[in-house]
């Protein structure tokens, strides 16, 4: 520089100064034309309509939203990356979310409660506001969400919203110092909303056989309420309204069972007969089915095994079309125990004694010391005369080698000699030395 000619030497100044870069969460309008900026909506494809999508699910089947995410910032550390979270609306209590998150492939299940509403990476406060979120922004893959209805619920959804919010975030800076303290975090951003229309039909034929283990003695019946038949979709609890109900039951009755009804009873012909319960205006299943009975065949200890068809019907918990299936249980087995006969018993109800024996007899032959004494006949009496078993009819007293019910049992007797007290008290005791001898009739 010169000053009227003549030279003055410069000085040199170093200034620092401190540039504050602050955090600004990116949104279509916070950002400058041309910047990347998040975004939220729906891919194109069946059921959407702008940025509504209508579907139809049957109850607890999953829908997954064809969401399309755009994060604007996915750049910084710990502490200065962006966030972000989601709040859906209008759901049905107990509603399912499945939830997967930016960058990964763990899906985490959420049951919504009685508010409807459901916060994933995100708080609000008393009044409703969204107040933070949490959730790192990060690239790779997309979140992504499905929903369902609870288990047993057909009602329909309609209205929902799923709505996405993020916030930047700003170690090093105040992003507003007319707060006390140090503010880090900045202004939350709704990045977009986006709807659901969700119709829930009902699903029939959702029962089950209870019981664990049934059995009964041999000629003996067994009531059908002892199966435990019921319906999974009960509505227990708050919801009670519309339960599945059944309406029919069927089942092959095999051969030789007995069937029994109030109008009587049927038995079970060869290769089985089809037995058909209607339960459609039942009011109390398990009171109605203690009215019928199957009984196995007479004197069998055979185990049976028994398919039952349900058919159930569905009502649409507002309104909608109701649905009945039929469903084919898993065989359930009946275990059949023996019983040994007993005389003048009549286990299977029939007209003769099960088991029967020669009548008391008083023998009018003289017994002879050091003599045998003739036990088998007495004049017309015969000691084998009189005896049957209705267990034990093929090759009598002798023992069972085959499948037949008739020849299930072996029968045989005890035979105790000696003397007799007669009068009240009396007592039977043997003689020491006799001996009883006898001869095999072929």
């Amino acid at each position: 520089m010169t000053t009227g000619g003549n030279a003055i030497a410069g000085a040199t100044t170093t200034v620092k100064v401190n540039v504050d870069v602050q955090a600004v969460t990116d949104s279509a309008t916070n950002n400058a034309s041309g910047d990347d900026a998040s975004s939220f909506s729906y891919q194109s494809g069946a059921g959407v309509v702008d940025r509504t999508l209508t579907v139809t699910r049957t109850e607890n089947e999953f829908v997954a939203l064809p969401i399309t995410t755009t994060f604007g910032d996915l750049v910084g550390g710990t502490g200065n990356k962006e966030t972000y979270g989601f709040v859906l609306k209008g759901l049905n209590p107990g509603a399912i979310v499945e939830f997967t998150p930016a960058g990964s492939s763990t899906a985490t299940l959420y049951t919504v409660d009685a508010t409807g509403q459901l916060l994933i990476g995100a708080t609000q406060n008393g009044s409703g506001a969204i107040t933070g979120t949490s959730l790192v922004a990060a690239g790779g893959t997309m979140p992504k969400i499905s929903i369902k209805s609870a288990e047993y619920d057909s009602k329909d959804m309609s209205g929902i919203t799923v709505s996405l919010y993020t916030q930047d975030h700003d170690a090093d800076s105040d992003l507003n110092s007319t707060l006390t303290g140090i503010q880090k975090d900045a202004s939350i951003e709704l990045i977009g909303t986006v709807n659901v229309n969700l119709t829930v039909t009902p699903v029939a034929g959702q029962v089950a056989i209870t019981s664990n283990a049934i059995s009964t003695t041999e000629d003996t019946a067994v009531t059908l309420d002892t199966f435990g038949f019921r319906v999974l979709d009960d509505k227990s609890g708050t919801n009670s309204t519309n339960p599945e109900t059944i309406t029919k039951i069927e089942f092959t009755l095999l051969e030789g069972w007995t069937y029994t009804n109030t109008s009587g009873s049927t038995v079970g012909a060869a290769g089985g007969t089809t037995i058909s319960i209607d339960t459609s205006s039942v009011t109390n299943l398990n009171t109605f089915l203690g009215g019928l009975s199957i009984k196995p065949p007479a004197q069998s200890s055979k185990d049976a095994s028994f398919v039952f068809k349900v058919t159930s019907k569905d009502i649409d918990d507002d309104g909608g079309v109701n649905v009945e299936t039929t469903t084919t249980l898993p065989a359930k087995k009946v275990t059949v125990t023996p019983v040994a006969e007993v005389v003048g018993g009549r286990t299977d109800s029939d007209a003769i004694d099960d088991l029967t024996i020669n009548p008391n007899h008083t023998y009018t032959a003289k017994a002879n010391e050091d003599a045998s004494f003739n036990l088998g006949t007495n004049g017309s009496f015969r000691l084998q005369t009189g005896w049957s078993n209705q267990d034990d009819t093929v090759n009598f007293g002798q023992e069972s080698h085959t499948a037949n019910p008739k020849d299930s049992e072996e029968t045989y007797a005890h035979l105790s000699f000696g003397n007799k007290v007669d009068g009240v008290g009396g007592v039977f005791t043997s003689v020491v030395g006799a001996v009883f001898s006898y001869t095999k009739i072929a």
